[in-house]
């Protein structure tokens, strides 16, 4: 580690992302683990987090780079059993990343951060949401895979250049609102993505009577239509079910699919249909999640439900009984992005209680655990 760290630190340095200048560089070292519920990851991990952190110091302090001792200013609060930092021993929390901040700003500046400028912190949570779906889109095979000049060609790498451009807006109206200047965003530089042809032709959808009058079923069974986005709009572009205790049917749905575009917002649904009269017919729906990303597999347990939202798994709960999804948990992430309908899928319950899924082909995953990194 000291060795390719050294070696790595030499290198940043010797680049000028800027075409200018060479690139002022904070070197941070990693948090503290805390024990929670069921994993004691402190027990396991601090004494080698700290070995690791003492190294990076020493390494950092050869290069003449500043340094930021987070595994010190976050080891304390970790370590008081009344503090809930982390929601599995490594990931940080609301509350954990609240306490990254302030414990960040008072290492480097030696001084007790000041409130938090709502208007800017907007605006970098809304650069951040740009650029991760820029270093982290979905897809990614088709832009710098495999597949780059058989499919990339047609709007993926433009749409890659306006998520650049739009990165670069925000980042400029952060710094104007930091100026105390106006701080309101202008994308009117984005050029428009070229209409792509359909060689196929479009899809000729047939209504549900007409789906039903095309069955050939065996006379001793009967089918009906359930539910149609005819009668539902918002099943549009359905891709999973499954029936919960109650006999509701839960269905996740995506017209996002395959990826979000630049200037889009999540709009993908988990909705519940519930046939309150017993007529074999779906007549209430109810909507318990939206602004979800391409939910391509999902599994209910745990009193909420597990969702695939790549490169996130992510648990959903409803934590006031109106059937709506109040709160939202990454519990793992760094799975595989190369292509969306290959994510996160096939959510099996095992009689141990289990939670098994799979991804598919040309995927690679890297994901952080308390028990440490997982590679697939």
């Amino acid at each position: 580690f000291r060795a390719r760290f050294d070696a790595f630190l030499t290198i940043l340095k010797s680049r000028a992302y800027n075409g200018k200048t060479a690139a002022r560089i904070i070197v941070l070292s990693p948090v503290s683990n805390e024990n929670v519920p069921g994993v004691t990851a402190a027990d396991r991990n601090n004494a080698n987090i700290a070995i690791y952190a003492a190294a990076m110091k020493e390494i950092a302090a050869k290069h003449k780079l500043a340094f930021a001792d987070l595994y010190q200013a976050t080891a304390t609060a970790m370590a008081d059993s009344s503090t809930d930092l982390t929601s599995n021993g490594t990931q940080l929390n609301e509350a954990g990343q609240r306490h990254f901040a302030n414990s960040l700003y008072r290492v480097l500046f030696e001084e007790t951060a000041p409130p938090v400028n709502e208007k800017i912190r907007a605006l970098v949570n809304e650069k951040a949401f740009q650029f991760f779906h820029r270093y982290r889109p979905l897809n990614t095979f088709y832009y710098t895979g495999g597949r780059n000049k058989s499919y990339g060609y047609l709007d993926f790498l433009p749409a890659m250049r306006n998520f650049d451009l739009m990165v670069a807006n925000r980042n400029k109206a952060i710094w104007s609102a930091a100026r105390g200047k106006t701080a309101e965003i202008d994308d009117s530089n984005l050029p428009p993505l070229d209409e792509t042809a359909q060689s196929r032709g479009a899809n000729e959808w047939l209504s549900p009577e007409d789906e039903l009058a095309a069955f050939q079923v065996d006379p001793r069974f009967e089918v009906n239509c359930f539910a149609s986005e005819e009668d539902f709009p918002e099943i549009a572009c359905p891709i999973q079910m499954r029936w919960d205790g109650q006999g509701r049917l839960w269905v996740s749905c995506s017209t996002t699919y395959p990826h979000l575009y630049p200037g889009q917002k999540p709009n993908d649904k988990l909705v519940i249909l519930e046939d309150t009269d017993w007529d074999g017919k779906a007549d209430k729906s109810t909507v318990f999640a939206d602004n979800l990303e391409v939910p391509l597999s999902f599994a209910l347990g745990n009193g909420g439900v597990y969702v695939s939202e790549e490169p996130h798994l992510v648990f959903l709960q409803d934590t006031d009984g109106d059937d709506r999804a109040d709160r939202r948990r990454i519990v793992l992430t760094g799975f595989g992005c190369e292509d969306s309908h290959h994510a996160l899928h096939d959510f099996v319950w095992t009689p141990d209680g289990d939670l098994l899924f799979r991804e598919s082909i040309f995927h690679n995953s890297q994901v952080e655990t308390a028990y440490g990194p997982v590679r697939a």
